[in-house]
């Protein structure tokens, strides 16, 4: 998940509209050296698809990022360090705007 390309498995579903996403993270594993559990909003399915990802890394670091156009670079929008156990994160659509918080 990053550079002009993502390679990973997702649970999705699409909508359209307006939309509030939620997940509460109790835990997380450090299967690898960059795994992280979060929410992702994504235009379409194709690896280079224009998405705001909401993330948290096993050490509780939470990580923002965007790719504004499709095949354009991802990069970092911000981290915020945290506590893993019990983080919420939502990611809300309103019109054309998403914002994120943290719990």
């Amino acid at each position: 998940i990053w550079a002009e390309r993502d390679s990973f498995r997702f649970l999705h579903r699409a909508t359209s509209g307006d939309f509030e996403l939620s997940v509460s993270l109790e835990s997380l594993e450090e299967t690898h050296g960059y795994a992280k559990a979060g929410l992702m909003v994504r235009e379409g399915l194709a690896p280079e698809a224009k998405c705001v990802l909401l993330a948290v890394w096993p050490n509780g670091t939470v990580e923002s990022a965007v790719r504004e156009r499709a095949g354009g670079t991802m990069r970092g929008a911000g981290n915020v360090e945290g506590k893993l156990e019990n983080t919420e994160l939502t990611l809300l659509r309103a019109g054309d705007r998403i914002t994120a918080s943290i719990v």
